[in-house]
């Protein structure tokens, strides 16, 4: 397999009730240029049993024998990436099928080192209905010099868009050449990584 536009680091740990939708809505991205590196972090439940089966050549599984927590499953995944671009994503979150083509359509025209976009919440009853809906969204901007990224992360905090790793997409060369890794620390590791990353974003494109 030729590089791929996007890699897609998914931790796993005990994830069985959601992971496979997860994956699903990767297999039905409209855009195929990309692998998925599910990083399972010696679940014990029936995880480790739904990564294997959806193993293909677009699919890798990384089966880490001792449990080292979200930053180092998605440090394993970084590892391993071989993608221009990288997401992080979650096991318990669905995606949007275009996801990954919009993406693609901001990286050509842009280049940009960090993609942001945004999110919607489902706030579900006792009978799994869902009651209400709460979409959370960037405005759609290029910001490429340094004061209007730290303008804008500002703003992207205050709608609490910054601190998230799932709802972004990083150029891979960036993180690896500067060795910007996940800390292993027990809350935010996020914030933490998204704060070490910033100051050598020379462009940010929010969808």
């Amino acid at each position: 397999m030729s590089q791929p536009l996007f890699s897609i680091v998914m931790p796993v740990y005990n994830m069985e009730n959601y992971l496979q939708q997860a994956v699903d809505c990767i297999r039905k991205q409209t855009m195929d240029d990309y692998e998925l590196i599910l990083v399972n972090d010696a679940s014990k439940d029936h995880s480790l049993e739904i990564c294997r089966r959806n193993e293909d050549e677009k699919i890798h599984v990384a089966d880490l024998k001792k449990n080292g927590g979200l930053s180092n499953a998605r440090n394993e995944g970084l590892s391993k990436a071989k993608g221009k671009y990288i997401l992080f994503l979650d096991p318990d979150d669905t995606y949007a099928h275009d996801l990954l083509e919009k993406l693609d359509n901001a990286i050509r025209q842009y280049q940009p080192d960090l993609l942001i976009y945004g999110l919607k919440e489902e706030y579900y009853n006792a009978n799994r209905k869902v009651e209400y809906e709460k979409v959370i969204e960037p405005r759609s901007v290029l910001n490429d010099d340094k004061k209007s990224i730290y303008t804008h992360v500002l703003e992207l905090e205050s709608k609490t868009l910054f601190g998230y790793a799932w709802n972004k997409c990083y150029r891979t060369e960036l993180l690896k050449e500067k060795g910007i890794r996940f800390k292993k620390v027990k809350m935010i590791e996020d914030v933490q990584f998204n704060l070490e990353v910033l100051p050598y974003v020379k462009s940010m494109k929010t969808l």
